[in-house]
């Protein structure tokens, strides 16, 4: 059995955008990136994440005392877009903490793992700016620097919001993958790597993120993305609950679209509106076929993306 990778969007305390982002469903956050590989052909990406039980919602058990129960979760990114799987690899075995195993939604348990490991093996990556083929390189600015490790970082000073963007470039595109306006009170910044599949078409990126000092709020994602494919930016009206955000993710996946960025649209739409530049008409009807009462236009801004999709409420 497939899952959508659109759950992770409950996450909501990571207010950025992201594309195909894994972990932190109903509050279970990602507290560590154990590894990221990929299989020869590209076509999987396998990142193995410890994930801790943290979650704030009503299937948290209040009772439970000591430090929060903790999984290691091997997701598998599809490389092609659309569903991905998600394996318990290892569960806390503390008291109480067994109860709370189905909300990590996972596809299947260690054994399940290993026979899809077995089927498709893959290789460990290792983060790099820019991918084994040189066709592909992530955007370096003046916020965002890179070092010769291929970790990528931009500090936040205090009470000095900025807007820090990461995106890749290849046949002379340019890929927003995310866009984020940080403002720390105490400073803070972000730090991301990214690894690259084989053939350069495609990513796997993670973000380390925090406000105040060492005990300051510490997020952590990981999402991947194509460089080959329409450019799709899925903006949500602000007023638009997290469930119908995650059912119209599923829609776009059952159609075989993967928005390569989302976030809040910055003006209120009363109808969803996809717009198209040239060339992308047959990609827009596709994405508004797929969303109720959905209507089409023209994009005539300049644009990052080459369908944008603007959701009403």
């Amino acid at each position: 059995m497939k899952q959508s990778a659109s759950w992770a969007l409950a996450m909501a305390v990571v207010l950025l955008a992201l594309a195909r982002p894994a972990g932190a469903a109903h509050g279970f956050e990602v507290t560590e990136v154990v590894s990221v590989a990929w299989t020869a052909d590209s076509a999987f990406a396998v990142v193995t994440t410890a994930e801790a039980y943290e979650s704030s919602d009503e299937s948290r058990n209040e009772d439970l005392d000591g430090p929060p129960c903790t999984g290691t979760v091997v997701t598998v990114f599809d490389a092609a877009g659309g569903a991905t799987q998600r394996f318990l690899s290892a569960a806390d075995a503390k008291e109480g903490c067994s109860a709370r195993l189905p909300q990590l939604q996972t596809t299947g348990d260690r054994k399940a793992l290993e026979g899809w490991t077995r089927a498709h093996p893959s290789k460990a990556s290792r983060p790099s700016l820019g991918s084994g083929d040189k066709q592909s390189a992530i955007e370096t600015t003046k916020v965002l620097s890179g070092d010769a490790d291929g970790k990528l970082s931009a500090g936040v000073e205090p009470e000095h919001p900025r807007t820090i963007e990461l995106a890749a470039k290849r046949g002379g595109k340019r890929y927003l993958l995310s866009s984020e306006l940080k403002s720390c009170s105490m400073g803070g910044g972000a730090e991301f790597l990214t690894y690259w599949s084989p053939d350069g078409k495609a990513l796997v990126w993670t973000r380390r993120s925090w406000c105040g000092g060492e005990d300051g709020l510490r997020l952590t994602s990981v999402a991947s993305a194509r460089l080959d494919g329409p450019r799709i930016d899925l903006a949500f009206d602000k007023k638009m609950a997290s469930k119908r955000r995650l059912t119209l993710l599923d829609a776009l996946d059952a159609a075989k679209l993967a928005p390569l960025h989302w976030g809040e649209a910055k003006d209120p739409h009363p109808q969803t509106v996809v717009y198209a530049a040239k060339g992308f008409e047959e990609v827009a009807r596709r994405a508004a076929a797929s969303i109720p009462q959905a209507k089409l236009d023209v994009l005539s801004w300049k644009s990052d993306f080459d369908v944008v999709i603007a959701v009403a409420p």
